[in-house]
């Protein structure tokens, strides 16, 4: 499904209360949430994400009613996709590399994936196992151990060249422009994106612990660790529904969908330590996740850029130009002008030390409150995954980053398995 209208044949499901669509292209389009959350009300839980009153209200103000819908509901309406295209030619004409790699299962080994597929947390479980089978990539985990060292080791070797060979001859160069909406193109979420968001929206909590580099007073490195509060992907932060009450109400109103990234944000103030401990390190970082409710731990490591200084500057420039990079347009019809970064969330924390210590303030473009607000972004370079949810078969895997020559922004993420 590549358009909104093409969810309407759901509509008729009216017990249907949870739905999931992550990674299908059409969770790109402007006002997704929004139009499934109006065309198929029955639905509770879109995305693993629990719908709220604010995001019904919204939606009917972007689409009216189902007897008067308004005209950008019509529109939308109005365009479905195309049905599929069959390839002209039989299967023995196409190319060897349109054909699914498979390396051949043990039986103890096809025994080991149908227990992992049936003992799968998320249907993102389920798909990794899927595609990562069709790939011709045996699952971590379901390797026999009894097999002798060297002939598993060599079994392993050829499903990752077989892997590699089939992504090579198949995975098309993709570029990322940022600019207008006319010279941008959409960009894939980072293939580990989907399986980290699953888990954050099923885990209880989503604070985890961030590191940075500090130096001590002979100058030497030191690490600093603190708990911090994820605050959602960058330039979409989770919003409590008063804070969305209240930037409507004073006319500030929130930024449209038009674009989106894999960077990950959360707030401080810039008087708290790791803000100067980021400038004097490269601003490198690593963020620990532990999602006791999942049993996985997520490393995220990367560089963090602070913004939100309301007095502008060479700083502010800076981190803006550095977080750009790493935005993606979310359509080709996506109109961006809208978009400022001064729209992006304060805080409503006022930090005049003469101020009584919780004091509410109410107006966002209180220029105290402002004062000291900072919002931080972090662009990862590397990622890694243990899954320690099932003990007798622990796995670990990491995506690295490999940035494409001069081009600002753009490259691709390397997956590689690791021993446990």
């Amino acid at each position: 499904m590549t358009e909104l209208a093409d969810l309407d044949p759901l509509r008729n499901l009216t017990k249907l209360t949870h739905l999931v669509l992550l990674e299908n292209p059409i969770t790109r389009k402007e006002h997704y949430r929004y139009w499934v959350i109006w065309r198929i009300p029955s639905v509770r839980f879109l995305d693993y994400q629990k719908v709220k009153d604010a995001e019904r209200e919204k939606a009917q103000e972007l689409f009216g009613t189902a007897e008067e819908p308004s005209a950008l509901a019509s529109k939308i309406m109005g365009i479905k996709s195309r049905t599929f295209d069959v390839p002209s030619g039989s299967l023995a004409d196409r190319a060897p590399a349109d054909k699914a790699v498979r390396v051949q299962l043990t039986e103890a080994e096809r025994k080991r994936v149908e227990k992992m597929i049936r003992e799968a947390r998320s249907l993102q479980e389920i798909a990794r196992l899927e595609k990562e089978l069709n790939e011709g990539r045996i699952p971590g985990g379901a390797l026999d151990a009894a097999e002798d060292p060297d002939q598993m080791q060599t079994r392993r070797i050829f499903s990752l060249a077989s892997h590699f060979q089939k992504t090579q001859s198949n995975t098309p160069q993709k570029l990322v422009q940022f600019g207008t909406a006319s010279s941008s193109t959409m960009a894939p979420q980072a293939p580990w994106r989907s399986l980290f968001q699953s888990h954050l929206t099923q885990n209880s909590s989503t604070s985890f612990t961030l590191s940075t580099v500090d130096h001590d007073s002979q100058n030497r490195p030191v690490p600093r660790s603190r708990t911090c509060e994820f605050r959602g992907f960058w330039p979409s932060p989770q919003l409590h529904d008063k804070a969305v009450e209240a930037l409507n109400s004073q006319g500030i109103g929130q930024n449209p969908a038009v674009y989106e990234s894999d960077m990950i944000s959360l707030t401080t103030d810039v008087r708290m330590e790791k803000v100067g401990q980021l400038d004097s390190s490269a601003n490198v970082v690593e963020g620990i996740f532990w999602l006791t409710d999942v049993g996985n731990q997520w490393r995220v490591k990367g560089e963090a850029f602070v913004i939100g200084d309301p007095k502008g500057g060479a700083h502010e420039e800076a981190a803006r130009k550095e977080i750009q990079t790493g935005m993606n347009v979310t359509g080709k019809d996506a109109d961006v002008s809208e978009w400022t970064w001064e729209r992006q969330p304060r805080t409503q924390e006022p930090a005049d030390p003469n101020l009584k210590l919780g004091q509410k303030v109410d107006d966002l473009q209180d220029s105290i409150a402002r004062g000291n607000f900072r919002v931080v972004v972090i662009r990862p370079n590397e990622v890694e995954r243990l899954d320690l949810s099932d003990l007798q078969n622990v796995r670990r895997v990491r995506w690295t980053f490999v940035p494409a020559d001069n081009t600002g922004g753009q490259g691709e993420w390397v997956e590689t398995e690791l021993w446990p």
